[in-house]
């Protein structure tokens, strides 16, 4: 599962919302901070669903 969900991101593999996914992907890479490696794994998930949510917002992501 987890070499799956890596071939999605790098767009090795192919699937229905992968260039999304994709997208999602680069803009979290892009938003790192410098003190990322100071700060604990429950903040930087906290931090990525913000942001995450914040992307979808602005580019109408959200499926209903």
């Amino acid at each position: 599962m987890k070499n799956e969900l890596q071939n999605i991101i790098s767009g090795k593999s192919q699937v229905r919302h992968g260039n999304s996914i994709q997208t999602v992907s680069r803009y979290l890479r892009e938003s790192e901070s410098a003190s990322r490696a100071l700060k604990s794994s429950k903040q930087i998930k906290s931090e990525e669903t913000a942001l995450i949510k914040k992307f979808c917002d602005r580019n109408s992501f959200w499926i209903t």
